[in-house]
């Protein structure tokens, strides 16, 4: 967003989100593996992606989908941009898009995790099975 305003990234602001951002992104990836690893047993990590996907609810899915959806679109917008102006982007362009799909997959997985216990109900209502 901060290219198309023609905004600088060397700011001390955009830095310190930037730097937030990357430190964000080993968190999440870290998160995700936990929530997997307690959603499986013995191994079974086939296991785990169905109690992953029994435990969402359809408004998450649909949520999760629309939002990473912009992160596609923002990874196209850059590589429009690159190519119209004959600018290669730097790597830390990549960052904020890493992020939002990182985190959000992360969220999807640790709230999976959270409501995939025994006792709760398949989130599988009106939702195709």
């Amino acid at each position: 967003m901060v290219m198309f305003m023609g905004g600088r990234r060397d700011g001390a602001d955009l830095a310190a989100l930037m730097l937030l951002q990357l430190a964000t992104i080993p968190v999440s990836f870290s998160l995700i593996v936990a929530g997997f690893a307690s959603m499986t047993s013995k191994g079974d990590w086939r296991g785990a992606l169905r109690t992953l996907w029994s435990a969402l609810p359809q408004w998450l899915l649909f949520m999760f989908f629309f939002f990473n959806s912009l992160v596609v679109i923002g990874e196209i917008a850059l590589i429009v941009a690159s190519r119209m102006t004959a600018t290669p982007q730097a790597w830390q362009a990549h960052i904020p898009l890493v992020c939002m799909l990182s985190s959000s997959t992360a969220f999807l997985v640790l709230y999976a995790a959270s409501n995939s216990g025994s006792g709760s109900d398949r989130a599988l209502a009106g939702r195709w099975p």
